[in-house]
């Protein structure tokens, strides 16, 4: 008797786990049903362009850029997917492509968060034309996105490497005009290093996005040097002599200031620049008097002044 409550027992419990199943496709085919979304302009990339690269290959033209994508699944999935739309896109793999065209069939990248095992798309084909590769090398060159702060000043940029060589078929590597390490910043006022990216301008200036162009290098390192500059006065000490004093003299310096660079600490401190003395028992009526301007090594002469004169008068 108890036996056969045991063997009742699982066949409810199996009976149970099968309407329980059963069920659960019933709502979700009622609650979630399957359809069809359509989504547009999804770009297409590429991936194995260094073994083309290998063999002297390079990615010319794909066609097309964007597909149409179909994508079939349950309306919830399709319903994130339509809502994350900015991080899919396909993908094709060039790297078995021969010099000519290709037909490839690209492969879905899904948005992360996506449940793409309850997604099917429709897959389209891509040609993809391949031609000999092209090199050029390029100097790298900086440019300053934004301004130097009021009271700074800039120096000459180190750049690691100096060069870059820019490769791919030949009408492409032809639209690069400059390779151009950028740094955005809205006022700079310190000192910078750092690595920046290489982006290939046109004769625009517009950075060359669309085209399947290899660097040598994406990123250069990048030390900017920045000072603060300063205007100081020049400055000449009277000594006493001959019956005359300070306040009998009449004193013109030329130039009056010149403009010195260093670090905000150094400069602080410095108000002015001393010429050096005179001695006013050498002074009849007028005289003048050349004087070099010596610097603190920890400045630097903005201005490239390296003589001022002093002319005195003695009333």
């Amino acid at each position: 008797m108890m036996a056969r409550l045991k063997e009742s027992r699982w066949v409810y419990i199996l009976l149970s786990i099968l309407l329980a199943i059963v069920f659960w496709f019933y709502v979700r085919a009622s609650v979630d049903p399957n359809g069809t979304a359509t989504i547009h302009n999804v770009r297409v990339e590429t991936t194995g362009n260094n073994v083309l690269a290998s063999q002297g290959l390079a990615v010319s033209e794909i066609s097309p850029q964007v597909v149409e994508l179909q994508v079939e699944g349950p309306n919830s999935a399709r319903t994130n997917l339509l809502r994350n739309r900015s991080g899919l896109y396909v993908r094709v793999d060039v790297s078995s492509c021969v010099e000519g065209e290709n037909t490839l069939r690209f492969r879905e990248v899904w948005p992360e968060g996506i449940n793409y095992d309850d997604l099917t798309a429709q897959r389209t084909n891509i040609v993809v034309k391949v031609e000999k590769l092209y090199t050029k090398t390029f100097d790298v060159q900086f440019q300053l996105d934004g301004k130097v702060a009021k009271g700074y000043q800039m120096g000459t940029p180190a750049i690691e490497p100096g060069q870059v060589v820019v490769s791919g078929p030949v009408e492409q590597v032809n639209q690069v005009d400059k390779v151009v390490a950028i740094l955005k910043t809205e006022e700079l006022s310190e000192r910078f290093a750092g690595d920046l990216p290489l982006p290939p301008l046109d004769k625009q200036g517009k950075p060359l996005t669309e085209l399947e162009l290899t660097l040598s290098a994406e990123t250069a390192y990048v030390v900017v040097p920045v000072v603060m500059i300063k205007e100081v006065p020049l400055t000449v000490n009277l000594l006493p002599g001959g019956g005359a004093t300070e306040d009998d003299a009449v004193r013109d310096i030329d130039p009056r200031t010149i403009v010195v660079s260093g670090a905000e600490a150094d400069l602080e401190g410095l108000e002015e620049i001393s010429l050096g003395s005179i001695d006013l028992s050498d002074v009849v009526g007028t005289n003048v008097f050349p004087f070099d301007i010596a610097l603190d090594p920890r400045f630097t002469n903005e201005s490239g002044l390296t003589e001022a004169t002093v002319t005195v008068t003695v009333e």
